[in-house]
């Protein structure tokens, strides 16, 4: 890796949100009400607060005829910022944080990113970070999938002879990074736009790159040579996967 690397900033890059999550298991299990309590007092400025919740439905048949048990555990609080661009999810096991559209740059997302985990540890004082994931969700609006090829250097196609139109796309791949302790999962797909799109259909690239083994090495992630590796990771796969006439476009 070389770490030094320069990439170009896209103001157009079609990034639809950003996330940061750490999988670091409190040290004792979340209480729901006092939980609650600690977030609206440390985080004034996420004020839009929705719980999570698990339900399950269990059918059970017997002698005695039929039963239905229902039942909901609390999972989550969900907590936005005021204008709703970033999303801090505290759960049972971790950390989710989100930038939605529109994405800015690294620095503000990751600066925002650490002081919410800075909350997190504070109130769940976890004993160890079990895995870090870096993901990129980009999203394309096209009209067919042959539409795909002008921002795809390897698009979807018939590998033969044959010129035979794609009626659907899905790719997934997934590559170690030796030496790094990092996996990289890509996934290439094309689905159907929502009803209020002016566009047939979207065009996907997830980017996601995770820390491997038991536990993330602390020194690493508070020195960010973690986030460093994982960030040029995913700026390599991403002006690597797109086509030039795409992130020329994405330039504007």
């Amino acid at each position: 890796m070389n770490l030094d690397e320069e990439f170009p900033h896209l103001p157009g890059a079609p990034i639809v949100e950003a996330v940061i999550h750490w999988q670091a298991h409190p040290a004792e299990p979340f209480e729901p009400a006092k939980l609650l309590g600690r977030l609206k007092d440390l985080l004034p400025d996420y004020p839009h607060v929705q719980p999570q919740h698990q339900f399950s439905i269990e059918h059970q048949v017997g002698p005695q005829g039929t039963r239905l048990n229902q039942s909901q555990s609390w999972q989550a609080f969900q907590l936005s910022s005021l204008d709703g661009g970033y999303v801090a999810q505290f759960n049972r096991t971790g950390l989710v944080f989100s930038r939605l559209p529109p994405y800015q740059r690294w620095t503000p997302f990751s600066r925002e990113a650490m002081r919410i985990w800075d909350i997190y540890r504070q109130i769940a004082t976890p004993p160890a970070i079990q895995r870090i994931g870096l993901r990129y969700i980009n999203l394309v609006p096209i009209d067919s999938i042959d539409e795909a090829h002008q921002f795809l250097r390897q698009p979807p196609g018939f590998p033969g002879d044959l010129d035979l139109p794609a009626t659907n796309y899905v790719h997934q791949s997934r590559f170690d990074v030796p030496g790094h302790h990092l996996q990289l999962n890509l996934v290439q797909t094309v689905q159907q736009a929502p009803p209020e799109s002016d566009r047939e259909l979207n065009l996907i690239v997830d980017l996601d790159i995770f820390s491997t083994g038991e536990r993330v090495d602390q020194d690493e992630f508070q020195s960010g040579k973690l986030f460093r590796r994982m960030r040029w990771l995913k700026n390599k796969a991403f002006f690597s996967i797109f086509s030039n006439q795409a992130l020329e476009d994405f330039r504007r």
